[in-house]
């Protein structure tokens, strides 16, 4: 099986079995899956969108519409898709305005919603990071939660 740690701003498929790691604070990933096709595709972006459209796996309004095409590119049909989201860590003494993680969230459910992918199971909003590892054959996520220390 290969093996892949995904960075910020990135955003990978793949039709090979491949084992996906990535650590998430206040930023999301979002895991789709085909069951059909047994094929899998993750990213982890940073923040929901910018003042200026910027194409790029930093902004969710960018990288999930993209995860969801490269996963059709390689045959999947959107209605066939399964979504898994992680991430989104909030820090509870922020204004909702201010806190990334829940806008993260939010970005992420709308544009499934839009597209019409059922997520099937997520870990969100929590106060502990998460290192998530993601099997693109499976679909199957390990979720670690890791401590963050707020001063």
């Amino acid at each position: 099986m290969n093996k892949k740690y995904l960075y910020p701003e990135e955003i990978y498929v793949s039709k090979e079995p491949t084992e996906i790691i990535t650590i998430l604070g206040s930023c999301v990933s979002v895991c789709l899956f085909d069951p059909e096709l047994k094929t899998g595709g993750i990213n982890h972006f940073v923040l929901p969108d910018s003042t200026r459209f910027s194409k790029t796996g930093q902004y969710g309004i960018y990288a999930v519409p993209e995860l969801i095409q490269r996963m059709i590119r390689m045959g999947a049909k959107p209605s066939g898709l399964q979504a898994k989201i992680f991430g989104g860590s909030m820090n509870k003494n922020l204004l909702p305005q201010f806190n990334v993680g829940l806008r993260n969230i939010a970005l992420a459910k709308r544009i499934l919603h839009e597209y019409e992918i059922p997520i099937i199971k997520s870990c969100v909003g929590t106060p502990f990071a998460q290192k998530i590892v993601f099997y693109t054959a499976t679909g199957n996520v390990l979720v670690k939660p890791i401590k963050i220390i707020r001063n």
